[in-house]
This record gives C-alpha cells, sequence and structure tokens, in this order.
C-alpha cells in the first residue's frame, strides 16, 4: 500500500487499521507520558489479617495436595493481585502441620513473622529452618513445601511475581507427584550446611536463607555516611551468585530510621510493599497519613516511623534510577514489645515507614531474559 501524496495522516491510519497494523507514531504522545499510580495507597491492618487467618485454620485443612491458608492482600483495583507485578500474602502452617510440595514459575520469597527452629521451608532438598525475622528465598521452578514441628503456629509473608508472570503469560503450577513431605537431602539445616560464600568444589552456592540475627546486626551498624537521606539506613539482600538484585524480576531491602528521623521527599516508578518489623511511625503517601503500617502504590508520598522495616521494590522499566513517586518517612526510637509474640504493626503496601522488609522492583521483559541468561 502506497499512499498518495495527498492523502492526510488520518487516511493512512485508518487503512494500517484495516490490515491490523498501525504507525508507532500514533502512540508517540503516549509513550512519553509521565507514569501515573495504579491505584490508591493501601493498609492492610494485622488484628483483621490474623483473625482472617484464624477463622481459615478452623475451616482449612493443609494436607497432600489441599488447599494453602494464605489470605492475599488484594488492592482494589486489582482482580486478584497486590499490585500489577507483585501479589503479598500472608501464610499460616499450624502446630504438627506440613504443606504438600509443588513447584511454580514464580520466583517467591517468605519473611517470618512467627517461625522456630522446628519450622521449615524445603527448597529443592535444602531444608531451611524459619525463625522469627529470616527471609527465606524460593527460585523459580524450585520443589519446596513447608513443615511446623512446633507446638505453635508458624506465620511468615509470602510476595511472588505473579502479576509479572501473569503479564507475561508464563505463570504455571505443578504438584510434586510424591506424598512424602520431608524430601530433603540432610535433615541439617542449609545455613548450617552451605553458609556464607562456601559449596563444594564444583557446586552452585545454594544461600537461600537471611538470617535476622545477622541481618539486624548488620543494619544496626550501617555506616552514617551510607544512610540514605529517602530510606535512612537500608540494605539489600543480594543475589549470592550474581550480586544483584534478590531475584531476575524483584528485590528485597531492609531498612531503618533512627530515633526523630525524617526522611526526604521522593517518588519513583517501582511498586513498594512493606511489613514493619520492629518499632513504630508513620508513612504519607499521596498525602495519606498511613501510621507506619503497611501500604501500596506509586504516587507522592511522606513517612514519619520508627524502628525496622522489609520492603520489596519492583524494578523501574527504564532506568536503575527513582523517579515518580514523592515520598518522605520520618521515624522516633526503636522500640520492641518485650514478652509478647504478636507483631506491633499493619501492613502496608507502597512506600515506606519506619524499619521496613522488601521493595520489588519492575524489570523489562528485556531486562528479565538477559538476567535469566547470565
Amino acid at each position: 500500500m502506497v499512499a498518495d501524496n495527498g492523502s492526510d495522516l488520518k487516511s493512512l491510519d485508518a487503512e494500517l487499521a484495516k490490515d491490523s497494523m498501525r504507525g508507532l507514531w500514533a502512540r508517540e504522545e503516549a509513550i512519553r507520558r509521565e507514569p501515573t499510580p495504579f491505584g490508591k495507597p493501601m493498609l492492610w491492618k494485622w488484628a483483621k489479617i490474623r483473625a482472617g487467618l484464624e477463622a481459615a485454620g478452623q475451616l482449612i485443612t493443609t494436607n497432600y495436595k489441599g488447599a494453602r491458608r494464605a489470605i492475599s492482600l488484594v488492592h482494589p483495583n486489582m482482580a486478584d493481585s497486590t499490585s500489577h507485578t507483585l501479589n503479598m500474602a500472608v501464610q499460616l502452617v499450624k502446630a504438627g502441620e506440613a504443606v504438600y510440595s509443588h513447584r511454580h514459575t514464580n520466583a517467591a520469597m517468605r519473611f517470618v513473622i512467627q517461625g522456630g527452629e522446628g519450622v521449615y521451608t524445603i527448597t529443592n532438598g535444602e531444608k531451611c529452618v524459619m525463625e522469627r525475622g529470616d527471609l527465606v528465598i524460593q527460585p523459580s521452578w524450585g520443589w519446596h513445601n513447608h513443615i511446623n514441628e512446633t507446638d505453635q503456629d508458624a506465620i511468615w509473608i509470602d510476595c511472588l511475581d505473579s502479576g509479572l508472570m501473569r503479564m507475561l503469560r508464563t505463570m504455571f503450577q505443578e504438584p510434586h507427584p510424591a506424598e512424602d513431605v520431608r524430601l530433603y537431602n540432610s535433615p541439617v539445616d542449609t545455613a548450617v550446611r552451605n553458609p556464607g560464600l562456601l559449596a563444594p568444589p564444583g557446586q552452585a552456592l545454594k544461600s537461600l536463607v537471611y538470617k535476622w540475627r545477622e541481618t539486624r546486626k548488620a543494619l544496626a551498624a550501617t555506616l552514617s555516611e551510607s544512610e540514605n537521606a529517602f530510606d535512612g539506613k537500608c540494605l539489600e539482600y543480594r543475589n549470592p551468585v550474581t550480586g544483584g538484585s534478590t531475584f531476575p524480576t524483584f528485590s528485597c531491602w531492609i531498612q531503618m530510621l533512627d530515633g526523630d528521623k525524617q526522611t526526604k521527599e521522593h517518588r519513583h516508578t517501582s511498586n513498594q510493599l512493606y511489613y514493619v518489623v520492629e518499632g513504630s511511625g508513620v508513612s504519607e503517601v499521596a498525602e495519606r497519613n498511613l501510621n507506619g503500617k503497611r501500604v501500596t502504590s506509586s504516587s507522592y508520598r511522606t513517612g514519619v516511623g520508627t524502628g525496622i522495616g522489609i520492603h520489596r521494590r519492583t524494578f523501574p522499566p527504564c532506568s536503575s534510577q527513582r523517579p515518580i513517586d514523592h515520598s518522605r518517612k520520618r521515624s522516633a526510637c526503636i522500640e520492641k514489645r518485650r514478652g509478647t509474640t504478636e507483631p506491633d504493626f499493619d501492613l502496608f503496601q507502597p512506600l515506606s515507614a519506619a524499619v521496613m522488609l522488601s521493595k520489588a522492583k519492575h524489570l523489562t521483559q528485556r531486562e528479565i531474559l538477559r538476567r535469566s541468561l547470565s
């Protein structure tokens, strides 16, 4: 098809459309438009999450190929996910329970709220003990299951790149054919057998657990010159093999605000999910006060907080910098409720406050492929 000199652009566009084609010039303005939040910031109250888990504990039996007792935090603007790229859930495995083994294309992480020496995940044969504050990683397509051999409930946060996998149309799950749940290659904790950067000659590193006792000490010992004006003291859970982000598709961070701290306002294109591990404070996102709990979105934010938290962040589609999302945090001092096992804090998605766990970054499809092949 050749357009006459006298043909206008609209006529050309119409002709192209007849053959399922479109000129890139038609989207020039749209692709230059600054990103906008997909929805409002969200705060999920811990009391309601815990009540839901307790009710589910009475109604749902976790057994061989049975349902997992987990509650997803679903944003009102999403059909079944916390954000476009990530899904966060809170899972309960009751005393004496064992969950069947399966694998999926999603990468996953578990941050332990309540665990112990008798609580563990088995990942490709590696026994990963899950104690309070530990971060356990689950690489894509690895067989895994969860076992609680204690006399108390085990609770942790799950975060998976489900939204991204759905967008790429690669999401798939497969149950393990065996009914035996203790499919480990050794009853010894992998953190003991595979510490740090040690590995048998010729074998890949198997660092699957970031222990809280080590993370907490490193965070507290952060040098003042390493402190970030936007996020306070923060450390990234680096991939031990590549030295890069926790997973090719998202990364986890831990951050701390000391007493009387207030971060600078900033913004970014990435989605962020937070869980407050210790302390209390306030986050303000898009001028909404979120009381230092949990939020989600990509918009203007400020914050006030006290304590420690973990947040995940999706990688920006264009760069590793942090444009597009103003926020600020403020803190008082680190406080721990002594003599209690229940967390003081709620879960909130996007932005910041106190010390939090886990940022998830959103990668382009090309970048994901590059990292997967490297």
